[in-house]
């Protein structure tokens, strides 16, 4: 009894640090991540991708960093930079969660890195090589479990099929970039998160392009989400033994050994492109920028699987698409950057102030001098007075001159191109930001709740100060963005933004006279609009909020105005409204006010069919805030709604 006794403490010792340690080690290996890149691994290089990954705690409850980097850049031109995807994560203990992040991959020399932490400490780890998953092809992506590659042995084109399971869909719509194509069966609708629904709703209004198959199961066609998407009224099943409407849609008629099954479908506001005894085979249907296709028969059996016209079926049908149509503003990014960058709002002050500054600077000295010729007063008290006033000047300078930049410690100037058509619910643009501070600072700064696909940008012939290490946070409360600013630097980024902005209208054509009807329902004043049509800019005025504007443009009025020559010049605005950004407006016009009008010009002087109304607002469309707080600078919209002509009112 006794040895027992003295062999207890090493013993409860022992059982003392196994009781410490353990958990420590448990927790280093009690959650297990598995990820997805791309579709099916595949990504287009310089695009948005989705990146998913599944999370399983199968120890207690752990909280942690999710994390993905990226290194863009080249090391011969020194300029590499990582870009940290984060999101705040919470696991029970023996849960599984899964989290999705659209990245931007520029480059393949090195891997990407997905890991968990905690702080600093890594609880789990990944890196993907990137070099061989890369295509400049682009992609046709099944949606669905254990699918054969769409059904083609040998897509036509340089186009790369690939089959993707529902839960690794992206969650936003910019992460379909290179995709060409998507197809899926109706019963998908039901598997996806709303997240999911909605980047896919988005991707077809701002050009994306969907295949939607038939089935059997006619539940399928009540649900709310594909009501939304492709409304259709199913009216019964058919049993053909072929469809010989095919032989002038491809170039084959499609047969079977077997009668099969069709639905009978009526798509609203459809166009039907293969019709057989009166029942829709294949019906396309617009959706703001893009389109769906509905096809009456399951793609996936017989007697297509079979069918050896189907390749050309296929290409057929992704000729009637096209890529995601986007804003194209990469041209003069350059442009703008150095635009808002020329608007800073760390600057030397302006010239009537210095004006002023130096000439009361000049006569106090001279009254200063004046009065040491003078022999009754001290010399101490002369050289006091000529001390005391530079002094005065030196504080003065400082006070109003100097402090009020140095507290802000930062500033921002944004400029932001909007366009708006009338068949689009969402206006899509490209948002420039300059970023100026002159004390050496980490910096986060919070857009709105949307998701902004954020670049690094240079001003044109300068150093290239913005690619530096940036971070993206996502939350519930929006995306933060973090970086670091240098002393006296300056970063500039570029964004792609959608947003509901709501401001509509409509151009009517009666004989000569066109008719223009606008409402801005916004909470923003839109200064200075003018009407592009047939080559010509039509003032139109000032747009209050919550305004209805309706304006009739006479044959004679029309042909009285000059085509455009130099178009930029035509946009000046009569006057400033209170608290318009004054000097951020002067500079852009100088800088890029020809090159966004003569884009303008290029896309509708050939076009008969459609108008534009221009416009500039100068308030925040896109807020910016630090710590809850807005950050000090100056922002700048110029709006483009473009306008379907109509022959008559409706």
């Amino acid at each position: 009894m006794h040895r027992i006794r003295k062999k207890c403490p090493p013993v409860l010792w022992l059982l003392f640090c196994t009781m410490v340690t353990t958990p420590a080690v448990w927790a280093n290996t009690s959650v297990v991540m598995e990820s997805h890149l791309g579709f099916d691994g595949r990504f287009h290089l310089n695009a948005f991708t989705p990146v998913t990954m599944t999370l399983e705690n199968r120890g207690g409850s752990v909280s942690g960093t999710l994390e993905v980097v990226m290194t863009s850049g080249s090391e011969y031109y020194r300029n590499l930079y990582d870009t940290h995807y984060t999101r705040d994560v919470t696991l029970p203990s023996n849960s599984k969660k899964q989290y999705a992040f659209t990245v931007r991959l520029d480059a393949f020399s090195r891997p990407l890195i997905i890991r968990f932490k905690q702080s600093d400490r890594i609880i789990v780890s990944e890196s993907i090589e990137l070099r061989d998953r890369y295509t400049n092809s682009e992609l046709v992506i099944g949606v669905g479990r254990n699918l054969r590659p769409l059904v083609f042995d040998n897509f036509p084109g340089s186009a790369i099929p690939v089959t993707v399971r529902p839960p690794y869909l992206p969650e936003t719509h910019i992460g379909y970039q290179g995709v060409a194509m998507m197809v899926m069966d109706a019963g998908i609708m039901e598997q996806l998160t709303d997240k999911q629904f909605d980047a896919v709703y988005q991707w077809v209004e701002t050009g994306g392009y969907v295949i939607i198959a038939g089935g059997l199961n006619l539940g399928f066609y009540s649900h709310p989400r594909l009501r939304r998407l492709l409304p259709l009224t199913v009216h019964g099943v058919e049993k053909m033994s072929s469809v010989q409407s095919m032989q002038s849609f491809c170039g084959s008629p499609l047969s079977g050994t077997e009668p099969f099954l069709v639905l009978d479908t009526t798509v609203a506001g459809g166009n039907t492109m293969v019709v057989e005894n009166g029942i829709p085979i294949v019906t396309q249907k617009k959706l703001g920028a893009g389109q769906l296709v509905f096809l009456s028969f399951d793609y996936r059996n017989a007697p297509f699987s079979d069918w050896a016209g189907r390749l050309n079926f296929w290409e057929k049908i992704l000729g009637m698409g096209k890529m995601t149509a986007g804003v194209k503003d990469d041209d003069i990014v350059s442009e703008i950057t150095g635009a808002i960058a020329q608007a800073a709002g760390f600057r030397f002050p302006g010239g009537i102030r210095i004006f002023f500054l130096g000439a009361g600077y000049i006569v106090a000295c001279f009254l200063a001098f004046r009065n040491m010729e003078s022999r009754n007063r001290p010399l101490i008290r002369q050289f006091a007075l000529v001390v005391g006033i530079i002094l005065s000047f030196t504080a003065g300078t400082v006070i109003f001159f100097h402090h009020a930049q140095y507290t802000a410690r930062l500033r921002y100037n944004g400029f932001l191109r909007l366009r708006l058509a009338n068949h689009q619910m969402i206006a899509e643009g490209n948002y420039t930001i300059g970023l100026y501070g002159i004390r050496d600072t980490d910096i986060g700064f919070s857009l709105d709740q949307a998701f902004h696909p954020i670049l690094p940008v240079s001003v044109k012939n300068t150093e290239d100060t913005a690619r530096d290490w940036l971070q993206l946070h996502e939350s519930r409360q929006g995306q933060q963005v973090k970086t670091r600013l240098s002393a006296w630097s300056q970063k500039h980024y570029t964004m792609q933004t959608w947003m509901q902005f709501p401001l509509s209208g409509r151009v009517i054509k009666e004989g000569t006279d066109i008719i223009l009807e606008v409402n801005n329902s916004s909470a923003h004043r839109i200064v200075d609009c003018r009407l592009y049509y047939a080559g010509r800019l039509i003032s139109i005025g000032d747009l209050e909020p919550d305004m209805h504007h309706r304006q009739r443009i006479t044959g004679e009025t029309l042909h009285g105005i000059e085509p455009l020559s130099s178009p930029y010049l035509e946009l000046i605005p009569r006057s400033y409204p209170p608290g318009f950004p004054t000097a951020l407006f002067e500079s852009v016009h100088l800088n890029v006010g020809e090159d966004l009008i003569t884009s303008v010009h290029g896309r509708f002087q050939a076009d008969a069919d459609h108008a534009c109304l221009l416009g500039w607002i100068g308030s925040e469309v896109v807020p910016l805030t630090r710590s809850g707080n807005p950050v000090p600078g100056e922002s700048l919209t110029f709006i483009e709604l473009s306008m379907s002509l109509r022959s008559e009112i409706g």
